[in-house]
């Protein structure tokens, strides 16, 4: 289901870290620690675009992963899409943006 997270044990479980969304990850959680947290922050960097840019370009298929298993790249995608793209309510857009930053902090701190 679209943005919908696994909590980090249950991540490190199924999912390994040594893969596509584990690489993604420890990139997107050095940009969380850098920025304090802050994930508006974070995406508003040219560094983290440069970034998400290069992984989308040169990692394989890696917009599988981004709606339920890379939420810093999930925050960015939903930011800069905007609610209309993804047919949603005022309201469904802030939960998800909101669930979005739960997982953030789950998954980066």
């Amino acid at each position: 289901m679209m943005f919908e997270y696994k909590n980090k044990e249950e991540l490190f479980i199924y999912y390994a870290w040594s893969d596509r969304q584990g690489f993604a990850n420890r990139v997107c959680k050095m940009f969380y620690k850098i920025n304090n947290g802050d994930v508006d922050k974070c995406i508003a960097s040219k560094e983290f675009i440069d970034v998400y840019n290069d992984f989308d370009y040169h990692v394989r298929n890696i917009y599988e992963l981004v709606d339920n298993r890379i939420p810093l790249f999930a925050f960015y995608e939903l930011v800069n899409n905007g609610a209309d793209n993804y047919y949603f309510t005022k309201e469904e857009y802030d939960r998800h943006l909101n669930k979005i930053k739960q997982a953030c902090k789950e998954y980066y701190s």
